[in-house]
């Protein structure tokens, strides 16, 4: 868990390079659907929070498949609901960012939630 978390950890840290760079931002959204929203439905708590962390840093970027989108938008939803207080806070935290900088996939889940 330590290591997956520092794993989680430098995705997030690195997110303005690995944005910026035209041969690897080709490759994000299957790191992202890959590699962290598993981590979101982790047993592990900490697991979860990094990983709440690390996809709100990467909503911008071009998604080619919708089903990816809406992925992302309902592991986040279902962590409003998570045992953990710190996870929960994080995903509303991760939530605002979504709604200023989520994808027009990602608002409709969000909105089918909310009616």
């Amino acid at each position: 868990a330590i290591m997956k978390t520092g794993a989680l950890r430098g995705i997030e840290e690195l997110a303005k390079i690995l944005k910026s760079d035209p041969n690897l931002c080709n490759q994000l959204e299957v790191l992202i659907c890959t590699k962290v929203v598993p981590e979101l439905a982790s047993p592990m708590p900490a697991l979860r929070l990094s990983g709440c962390r690390c996809v709100a840093q990467y909503l911008r970027i071009k998604w080619t498949n919708v089903e990816n989108e809406r992925m992302v938008a309902t592991s986040m939803l279902r962590l409003l609901g998570d045992p953990e207080l710190p996870v929960r806070v994080q995903a509303g935290c991760a939530l605002a960012s979504l709604f200023k900088n989520g994808t027009q996939a990602m608002l409709q889940v969000i909105g089918n939630v909310l009616r």
